[in-house]
């Protein structure tokens, strides 16, 4: 075993997958995922965006790898991190567009 490598390359942490009811009435519709944050108060700013039909919280284990990206440990495709409410913000409103809308306007 090489010693001088000690370092994980990775590191398992909780996430908070935010979402969002799609029934903007009366809350009980289907819900879609607005953003991941490591950040528990974030999460709950997130999910109170609309008063009205509160979204929900739902913790998850996840992978962090060195080079930044995120892993939920159930899924192999990887995941935004949201830092800040401006990002949460702008994740929810790029939420709302289809993958066409997205691409017509240049946006990832």
């Amino acid at each position: 075993m090489d010693e001088q490598n000690t370092t994980p390359s990775y590191q398992i942490i909780y996430v908070y997958e935010v979402q969002e009811n799609l029934d903007k009435l009366e809350g009980h519709g289907a819900y879609q995922t607005v953003g991941y944050v490591v950040d528990e108060q974030l999460a709950r700013e997130m999910s109170h965006l609309n008063p009205k039909t509160p979204g929900k919280i739902i913790k998850r284990i996840a992978i962090s790898l060195l080079d930044g990206a995120y892993y939920l440990l159930s899924d192999s495709m990887p995941i935004r991190i949201e830092t800040t409410m401006e990002d949460v913000e702008k994740a929810n409103a790029l939420a709302k567009l289809t993958p066409q809308e997205r691409q017509i306007l240049g946006l990832k």
